[in-house]
């Protein structure tokens, strides 16, 4: 007979309310009438079975390194629950074996995935099941399930008559779409908003699940192809209707429960941009940290504008700034540098940062030198984006003047009797003097299309915030 699973089955334990793969975790899960509950299971250093995740200490824990080299004496003096709040502080790592036991006081069903550390997805599947034999009785209560074949099929050795699943993991994000939606709605509780989705010309299921979603306050765009994450987020911030938009992206990492406290700063403070600040990221230090680093203390340097984590997605705009920013190409890691150029007022603030659960990162190492080539873009537009004659006129004059220098002196020698044909001399001031020219020329065409651009659009060079008046008219005053 086959399993019959509930509908609904609690993530790691309730991961939307209590610290994940927690003891905590089950207890709010059976809290709130969750009938069955989802646990990670993998072996220490010393082959203790261990309900947690990842492969690696530091997300969920205050402690780090590596599971597979960590003895359970030390893992059990770690503290699992402070890194999603504070009112969870001090809960530890339980065991498989005290996982058990809470979940069979608690009559509730288990989905137990084996998440083996490298080199040992044999073993953690013998461990664990042979745990669990001893103590779990109600085989309609019971799913053993693992993305990696050989711990599956080691499951399948030890315990042949129990339910198995074999996960496969899904090439895109498309799995992120209804948690993350869920996730808006428990935080803009009591808020008018909407939510947009832009499909960037995604290859998967995105667009057929965003389609399929009944959520009344959903509204999808859908671009022909992939433009990139620019033009997406200008494409999404285009179709928005309210006073202020939030960016996050699609993958989970971000917290939608920080939207609230940032939105809040914006209306009562004045800021024109929160900025989220990532304080806990949870991505791999070589490709993804370092990377960021880098790319962040370039721009702050170059910039002058000292945000503290560009790369960070979540952020809160007033919407008439996000619409004027213009957006296109790469700039999305610029988007407070544009900010500034429209003269707006903005702050930053910690925010919350979650391992990606679903799909793989796009970005790597490489994405730096694709920061620095847009870096110059942003220089150029911060501080010449109306007198490019500045630029240009300066250089060129400066070269101009070099080339007529060594020209003249040139002109001297040849006055004087000495012969000057072939000098490397000559050739340098007669360059010197045609890149000048070049560059004054250059210098006034652009010019006089900054001027066609504004006049042409009917545009200003110059952003009104407000205009404030004084309380009595002008005839009142007298």
């Amino acid at each position: 007979m086959p399993l019959k699973l509930p509908p609904v089955i609690g993530h790691r334990g309730a991961a939307a309310y209590a610290p994940e793969n927690t003891l905590e975790g089950i207890h709010t899960a059976a809290d709130i009438n969750i009938d069955w509950v989802e646990l990670d299971v993998k072996l220490t250093k010393d082959d203790i079975p261990i309900i947690f995740h990842d492969d690696t200490l530091e997300r969920t824990t205050n402690g780090s390194g590596l599971v597979a080299e960590t003895t359970y004496e030390d893992i059990k003096q770690l503290e699992a629950g402070s890194w999603f709040s504070d009112s969870f502080a001090g809960i530890k790592i339980p065991t498989l074996e005290e996982a058990i036991e809470v979940l069979i006081n608690r009559n509730l069903g288990l989905n137990l995935e084996i998440k083996p550390c490298k080199g040992r997805e044999k073993e953690t599947a013998e461990v664990a099941l042979d745990i669990l034999s001893q103590y779990w009785d109600d085989h309609n209560r019971l799913l053993i399930s693992s993305f990696d074949p050989v711990s599956f099929e080691a499951a399948q050795h030890v315990a042949n008559d129990w339910a198995r699943g074999l996960l496969l993991a899904p090439e895109g994000e498309e799995e992120n779409i209804n948690p993350l939606i869920a996730q808006i709605d428990q935080a803009m509780q009591g808020e008018e908003y909407e939510i947009i989705y832009v499909d960037d010309g995604s290859t998967d299921k995105t667009l057929q699940n965003l389609k399929n979603n009944p959520h009344p306050r959903l509204r999808t765009v859908e671009l022909r192809k992939n433009y990139g994450q620019s033009s997406a987020l200008a494409a999404g911030i285009e179709a928005s209707r309210g006073e202020y938009i939030a960016t996050l992206d699609g993958d989970l990492q971000n917290d939608p429960s920080d939207i609230p406290r940032m939105l809040k700063m914006a209306k009562q403070e004045g800021w024109d941009v929160v900025a989220g600040v990532r304080a806990k990221r949870k991505d791999g230090m070589f490709l993804r940290k370092i990377p960021s680093k880098i790319a962040n203390a370039m721009i702050r340097y170059l910039s002058g504008i000292h945000m503290t984590d560009y790369g960070c997605t979540l952020k809160v705009f007033e919407a008439q700034l996000a619409k004027d920013m213009g957006l296109y190409g790469e700039l999305h890691r610029f988007i407070p540098v544009l900010a500034h150029l429209e003269g707006a007022k903005i702050t930053q603030t910690d925010v919350k940062h979650h391992a990606r659960q679903f799909g793989e990162s796009k970005y790597g190492i490489n994405r730096t030198f694709k920061v620095m080539s847009d870096l110059m873009l942003m220089l150029f537009l911060k501080k010449y984006m109306q007198k490019p004659m500045h630029l240009f006129g300066n250089i060129g004059l400066i070269a101009f003047v070099i080339g007529s220098i060594i020209n003249a002196y040139l002109l001297f020698l040849k006055i004087m009797g000495q012969d000057i044909w072939g000098k490397p001399l000559l050739f340098a001031g007669a360059l010197f003097l045609i890149f000048g020219i070049q560059l004054i020329t250059i210098g006034i065409v652009v010019e006089i299309q900054m001027r066609t651009y504004y006049e042409s659009q009917g545009k200003t060079p110059y952003r009104i915030r407000r205009i404030h008046t004084s309380n009595k008219s002008p005839m009142e005053a007298e």
